[in-house]
């Protein structure tokens, strides 16, 4: 009986198909969370230069002025890690949190799970 050469070729094909699949789904899933990561962390940190912008003002930026307001102390408003622009809004619920800066997400579609706020 002759063996086919093949089929020790086929099944390493298929096991290389399988691993790179995995190692991309893998990539995909470090490189979301080092992007969620880094989004949260630019929310802290235009948390923080909304609080400057208050104690020089005297005021919390209004919505409509929203992020923009801030050029004067920095320089350029980031964009969120997936390339969308973050989004602004002073809460007039005198609670806790006075503003809430958002950004879209992955899917770069507000009022989702995948949102990141810098109140949670």
């Amino acid at each position: 009986m002759k063996k086919s050469p093949f089929k020790f070729r086929h099944a390493l094909l298929l096991l290389v198909t399988i691993l790179a699949v995995n190692a991309r789904n893998l990539a995909d899933w470090v490189f979301d969370d080092i992007r969620e990561s880094r989004g949260r962390e630019d929310l802290r940190e235009l948390s923080k230069r909304i609080e400057s912008y208050r104690n020089n003002r005297g005021s919390y930026p209004t919505t409509e002025q929203g992020l923009d307001s801030l050029v004067a102390i920095i320089k350029l408003v980031p964009s969120d890690p997936w390339g969308n622009k973050y989004c602004y809004r002073l809460l007039d619920d005198g609670g806790k949190h006075p503003f809430e800066v958002l950004s879209a997400g992955p899917d770069g579609i507000h009022g989702n799970e995948d949102d990141l706020s810098s109140i949670n």
